[in-house]
């Protein structure tokens, strides 16, 4: 009677995921958002059950290359000139945890950007590593504990870090320079962009290939740059935090993405041209501003428009683009989105994209100040985050958190910044950025039903 009912079960079970797919499948919204290939369907990839299979005889093995994976990965290393470059198929998230696991060991000290993505704070708990925050241009704080230093570069907004002075700086001591450029993956295939971080002087790129390349979600590679970083031990880690059953489809992709963007010169020279003429007309617009950094390192395949001072937040604006105009951002902050492009954009998109601003741009009302995104100080560290997520907590309503050691990560997604660390104290200040998100329709992570998880005192 069980096993019938059960089966009763699964005959009546509904396809919600595959159902909505299908459905949004036929809609013609536009993605200015990832994955880089933009819904476009890529030569012989588009049937991927007919290419799905597993480590058969003659196909490899990912986890210990010597066949055609070994091949294909040779030739990504001699045209990116690394020591060696690795597929990864769970994205730039196991990249990075198994370039931090590889460098350090329990208990050193990790210098990272307060920016880096949630895996390389995951990595610093999960290792008990003791993290110390570094501000963009400012000299890095380097101990002889230190052991490796983590930057996002570019960030979410496009902006890049100066590289080879860190890397300067890096090489003086023991430690190793690892470089989180997963959205700069398109770097190095035209001049209209900054250098890559693997041609100025860092031992470690994990590049995010899904993200402004045509290729499938979870793609990405891993770049060691320098003789300083023991690769045997490497390869242990990817083996821990990639599948053991690695998808053949996405690796084919990443191939296939890293030999379009190669030899598709025509297909750069079309997409430079495209992002200098609409980034020139939305420069154009009343009141929405486009950023632009001229003078600084800055990708101008990000398209970050600023609405601080008038009757809109960037939420708002990016709702606006979903419903009235079939737009989709990649990110709303408070006074700002974040739109990605790639080299699969079209100019139909573009112009898409230009009209529905301007159609906005007329409703804009200049309010003076405005909401703009707060200025997040860090808090008081008084544990290391492992510490502090293996202390025993409780839940409080974070307006009553005051004083109290956060015991968890509170932060936007995207893009996974923490506002809080665990480990870290919350102050009045933190409480009154978590309220303004709030009260302006943003989702906290880490803040469950308006209650924060704190360390019990």
């Amino acid at each position: 009677m069980t096993c019938r009912l059960f089966f009763y079960k699964i005959r009546t079970m509904s396809r919600p995921i595959y159902d909505a797919l299908m459905e949004y499948s036929k809609t013609d919204v536009y993605p200015f958002h990832m994955p880089g290939h933009k819904r476009a369907v890529m030569n012989g990839l588009g049937n991927v059950y007919h290419l799905d299979i597993t480590e058969i005889p003659g196909f490899d093995d990912l986890h210990m290359p010597e066949g055609i994976i070994r091949e294909s990965m040779d030739m990504v290393r001699d045209f990116y000139g690394t020591k060696e470059s690795y597929y990864l198929v769970n994205g730039s998230t196991c990249g990075l945890l198994a370039a931090i696991s590889a460098v350090c060991r329990t208990g050193d000290q990790i210098i990272l950007s307060r920016n880096c993505h949630r895996s390389v704070h995951n990595a610093v708990a999960l290792l008990g590593l003791d993290p110390i925050y570094w501000e963009k241009g400012k000299p890095l704080s380097l101990t002889e504990r230190t052991r490796a230093v983590v930057v996002v570069s570019p960030d979410y907004e496009g902006f890049v870090a100066n590289i080879a002075s860190l890397a300067a700086q890096v090489w003086k001591t023991e430690a190793v320079l690892i470089v989180d450029e997963a959205h700069g993956a398109h770097f190095p295939f035209h001049e209209a962009f900054p250098t890559s971080a693997i041609a100025l002087g860092a031992d470690i790129v994990v590049q995010s290939l899904h993200k402004t390349l045509p290729a499938l979600t979870q793609t990405g590679l891993l770049h060691v740059c320098s003789d300083r970083i023991d690769r045997s031990r490497l390869e242990y880690y990817l083996s821990v935090y990639q599948s053991s059953s690695p998808s053949y489809v996405l690796m084919a992709s990443a191939e296939y993405a890293i030999d379009y963007a190669i030899y598709y010169k025509v297909a750069w020279e079309r997409y430079v041209a495209l992002l200098r003429e609409y980034r020139e007309k939305l420069a154009g617009l009343g009141h929405i501003r486009l950023a632009d950094f001229k003078g600084q390192g800055y990708d101008i395949g990000k398209i970050v428009l600023l609405v601080a001072g008038y009757n809109r937040t960037g939420l708002s604006l990016a709702e606006t683009l979903r419903r009235q105009f079939r737009i989709e951002v990649e990110m709303a902050e408070l006074d700002y989105v974040v739109l990605m492009t790639s080299l699969m954009d079209t100019r139909k998109g573009m112009e898409r994209l230009y009209q529905a601003l301007l159609t906005i741009d007329q409703d804009m009302v200049r309010t003076g100040t405005g909401v703009r995104k707060p200025h997040v100080p860090w808090g008081e560290k008084v544990m290391t985050p492992r510490q502090a997520l293996e202390a025993p907590s409780m839940l409080l309503p974070y307006e009553a958190a005051d004083r109290y050691v956060s015991g968890d990560y509170l932060y936007l997604y995207p893009p996974g910044v923490p506002l809080v660390v665990p480990g870290e104290k919350i102050d009045q200040e933190i409480i009154r950025c978590i309220r303004q998100y709030i009260e302006h329709g943003f989702t906290v992570r880490g803040c469950r039903n308006g209650r924060v998880r704190v360390i019990k005192s």
